[in-house]
């Protein structure tokens, strides 16, 4: 890898955005970054980096995570990040002490609801009812891809994670919480960071301010979902999918 190279040699980098149990999206814009690959010179190290938000406020969280089990196409490195609606869903389902309600309600109200009816959980005033439910619902291989999301990734001139990092701390300093929940510290700075923060959490159009790469669209309110390409040589192509149409920002 040069001095002038963002990422290393022959290497091409797909990241997306918060899906939030969009399972149509999610398929398309999967499709469309296949259909891109097959028109682009080919390169030996492909991936697809997911900034976490795979559950919560849509329908099917539980279809989007078998989908990101076992559907990806096969040639892509697969990289899976850990979301704030992740870090609140395992709080609530790892909780056993006096807090348990508290923390299942916080996930609960914040979108968690259509993720437990998702796993055929029943709708219940209960919150023991419903969560011994889930914990029946939940199959091994989901609870390990949930309990093995990363909250950090880096390749190249790139660092990947969630929400974002504090701008006054070095990146190998961050902590997990800010980068699964940060917003306003991070994306009011205009400091130039060690790497290009490639993250989602703060819906908006898609851009690339310099020191940072946002792609989280608000998939359930605006029904649209995003990725975005990144090149050795610092390029990047925005590729948005909705529900009626797809086309490159």
């Amino acid at each position: 890898m040069n001095n002038t190279d963002y990422l290393p040699d022959n290497t091409r980098v797909y990241a997306i955005g918060d899906i939030h149990g969009g399972i149509n999206l999610l398929e398309k814009l999967v499709g469309v970054i296949e259909a891109n690959e097959l028109i682009l010179p080919k390169k030996e190290n492909l991936y697809l980096i997911f900034l976490g938000d795979y559950i919560d406020r849509g329908m099917a969280s539980k279809q989007v995570v078998d989908f990101l089990l076992h559907k990806l196409p096969p040639q892509f490195k697969t990289v899976f990040i850990k979301g704030n609606h992740e870090d609140m869903m395992l709080e609530a389902i790892d909780c056993d002490d006096k807090d348990a309600v508290q923390k299942f309600d916080f996930w609960f109200y914040n979108g968690g609801q259509n993720t437990i009816l998702s796993y055929g959980v029943a709708s219940s005033n209960h919150h023991d009812v419903m969560m011994g439910q889930l914990e029946e619902n939940l199959s091994k291989q989901h609870r390990n891809f949930y309990r093995s999301l990363l909250t950090r990734f880096e390749i190249g001139n790139y660092f990947f994670c969630h929400a974002g990092i504090r701008p006054d701390i070095a990146l190998k300093d961050q902590k997990d919480n800010e980068l699964m929940w940060i917003r306003s510290l991070f994306l009011e700075s205009n400091r130039e960071f060690e790497k290009i923060i490639v993250h989602g959490h703060t819906p908006e159009k898609p851009n690339h301010y310099g020191n940072r790469i946002g792609i989280d669209y608000g998939s359930v309110m605006s029904g649209k979902l995003t990725a975005v390409r990144l090149e050795q040589d610092g390029s990047h192509e925005f590729m948005t999918v909705n529900h009626d149409e797809d086309w490159s920002d």
